[in-house]
């Protein structure tokens, strides 16, 4: 359980976990704040040593990062996407001002 308290609230082992049937890694169920960035490895202390070990996360909600809703992400919030919208709008408008028409820049002879 040390090792899920490491990510967050430890709610259960597995009981293969528990017995190590299927060798050396544990399946924990864990609740974890997805508004803390969650590490993708963890220091583990035991007698023979210590040693890094990956964090591979099994099924997880959408969560947004901005407003802390489950459901969504970050690149799919669509108040950022307007507002996104919004601010690259007037620099189009912008390049397009300075910008010649195409029959500017013909002298009388190219045109024809």
């Amino acid at each position: 359980m040390s090792v899920g308290r490491t990510l967050g609230t430890p709610i259960l082992t597995d009981h293969s976990s528990l017995t190590m049937d299927f060798g050396y890694f544990i399946k924990d169920l864990v609740d974890i704040d997805l508004a803390v960035p969650v590490p993708n490895k963890i220091l583990v202390e035991v007698d023979e040593g210590n040693f890094w070990q990956r964090v591979e996360l099994g099924s997880t909600l959408k969560f947004c990062s901005h407003c802390k809703i489950i459901g969504h992400t970050l690149v799919e919030y669509r108040v950022i996407k307007e507002q996104v919208l919004k601010a690259e709008e007037p620099k189009e408008k912008r390049r397009n001002q300075g910008a010649p028409t195409p029959t500017e820049n013909y002298t009388k002879n190219q045109k024809k």
